[in-house]
């Protein structure tokens, strides 16, 4: 109630219990769910950059049914977003695996430790490979409408 009488306006949204889930996008393939699972209370600042303060899960540990919905709701908004050569879709998902996007990547971490080479080194793709495919999308993007 504090937020309410310093500032005019505010977005508020109703908190999502669940599990961490991301699904990075290259091109218009959905690579392998990774799970986070956060030492602390949730994923913030400290778990993300702090070693060890997070289990990264590649491939996730899910159900099927699961995976392929959350890689279909990653396709959709890398899609509707107008999204090319690659992404990282962030989702929480409830009990029953209803997955609730959180937010859409445009330039996810890229080094090799980052989520979206760790979800392409799951998928068979090195990071070299990873970087020389990016470079040849952009490429053939650049050769066909003269623009990358």
């Amino acid at each position: 109630m504090q937020a309410l009488k310093r500032y005019p306006r505010l977005l508020a949204e109703r908190q999502i219990k669940g599990r961490e889930f991301t699904v990075g996008m290259l091109g218009e393939r959905a690579l392998p769910v990774i799970e986070l699972r956060p030492k602390g209370k949730f994923y913030d600042y400290h778990c993300k950059y702090t070693s060890g303060m997070t289990e990264y899960l590649v491939p996730a540990p899910i159900p099927e049914a699961w995976r392929r919905r959350f890689q279909a709701v990653a396709r959709k908004v890398h899609r509707l977003l107008g999204l090319r050569d690659l992404s990282r879709i962030d989702l929480m998902a409830d009990e029953e695996g209803r997955p609730f996007v959180l937010e859409a990547n445009t330039i996810p971490g890229f080094t090799e430790l980052s989520l979206l080479p760790k979800a392409a080194g799951e998928a068979g793709i090195s990071f070299d490979r990873l970087c020389s495919r990016l470079v040849k999308m952009a490429w053939r993007r650049w050769k066909k409408n003269g623009k990358a």
